[in-house]
């Protein structure tokens, strides 16, 4: 009997497997807003992947050194970050407010706090802590994957700013920005080495939607994430791992340069408005060259469907893309967690585990999908 985690594998890998996987998808707050209930139910009854994330874009950046000269205190609902720097102090300032937090005072403000970020000398990690990674696996055991996420080099630039200081210095100042992003190249691929060292193997790459969905000009796309990502993934394949490619928005224009840098899979794929991608178009212009995760919107679709609609939607899903596998069915990675939305992944599951089965019968999907329809009526 094929397990969920071998099923997930041979999907993205493109291997033959038993049937269509369905993935809910969330980070650590996500499954933790869950009930003890529902995080049983969602791990036995579906083939569940949860993402961790060990650490994030400063200490990644500096590296070990981040030990001595990096520090975060809280006070009343707020996160206040400090590094000290060659040349100065840098600070940033983050509200929290239950599961919700945003940034109110970026940590790099102008073009010289990026030169006192660049000031700093960069020292490769010694160690690692990848608890909550190994937690997450022993829950989730053979009913799921664990992926670990990993900000690219593109985004470390542009999660320290602001957005439109940072791309005004794209233009204006495109030398810094790139001299920035190479020294980021250098810290993530040196952390993703070392979390290779420790044994993982498997996950999501995240950031080029910064540069893609027609944000920017194509070519910041090719210079700041193709150049280097495709090194991650590299790296990746050397341990016979999975790299998956986490891309919101419009990504069509994009899909040629993210199957030649040799992602396995790539998620949400999403639909207009949000996307510029249906699911039948996605797959063939994939052509089984990657897997496709997701498509099926969980705040304006799962959240809100009936059972009638979730059915047909997944029926639907299954004859536009699963045909010939590497097709995954999920959300569009909102990592926020409703019963609502946990209740439509159970009755996809259901259906998957009827219809989605290998070789999948199409006359007896459209027998099916016809027959709800009518019931509609």
């Amino acid at each position: 009997m094929v397990t969920s985690k071998e099923r997930i594998i041979q999907t993205i890998k493109g291997l033959k497997s038993d049937r269509i996987p369905v993935c809910p998808y969330g980070y650590k707050g996500w499954f933790e807003k869950a009930d003890s209930e529902w995080q049983e139910r969602l791990v036995n009854e579906t083939d569940i992947m949860l993402i961790t994330e060990n650490t994030h874009d400063i200490p990644v950046f500096i590296g070990e050194n981040y030990r001595e000269i990096y520090e975060v205190n809280f006070k009343n609902n707020f996160r206040i970050e400090n590094i000290k720097t060659p040349k100065k102090n840098l600070s940033r300032i983050t509200k929290i407010e239950g599961d919700t937090e945003w940034t109110i005072e970026q940590l790099l403000k102008n073009e010289e706090d990026v030169n006192c970020l660049l000031s700093i000398p960069f020292e490769p990690f010694l160690d690692l802590n990848i608890d909550e990674y190994k937690y997450f696996e022993k829950i989730v055991g053979d009913n799921g994957i664990v992926l670990n996420r990993i900000s690219d080099a593109a985004s470390i630039p542009y999660d320290m700013m602001l957005p439109q200081n940072y791309y005004i210095s794209l233009i204006s100042s495109e030398r810094l920005i790139y001299r920035f992003t190479e020294r980021a190249a250098l810290s993530v691929y040196s952390y993703l080495e070392k979390l290779i060292d420790k044994g993982i193997n498997k996950f999501v790459i995240a950031g080029s939607e910064r540069l893609g969905g027609g944000l920017t000009n194509p070519r910041y796309f090719d210079d700041l994430v193709y150049r280097y990502d495709k090194d991650l993934v590299s790296l990746i394949h050397n341990v016979d791992g999975i790299a998956q490619i986490h891309m919101h928005g419009k990504v069509k224009n994009y899909l040629e340069k993210i199957i030649d840098m040799g992602f396995d899979c790539i998620e949400p794929v999403e639909q207009p408005p949000g996307g510029d991608l249906f699911l039948g178009e996605a797959k063939n212009i994939t052509n089984g060259r990657i897997s496709i995760l997701g498509n099926m919107d969980d705040l304006q679709f799962l959240n809100f469907a009936t059972e009638r609609e979730i059915v047909i939607r997944t029926l639907q899903s299954i004859l536009e893309a699963g045909i010939n596998g590497r097709y995954i069915l999920g959300g569009t990675s909102s990592s926020l967690f409703t019963r609502q939305i946990a209740q439509a992944f159970l009755i996809v599951s259901k259906i998957a585990k009827i219809y989605g089965c290998y070789p999948i019968d199409t006359e007896e999907i459209k027998k099916e999908i016809k027959k709800w329809n009518v019931q509609s009526m």
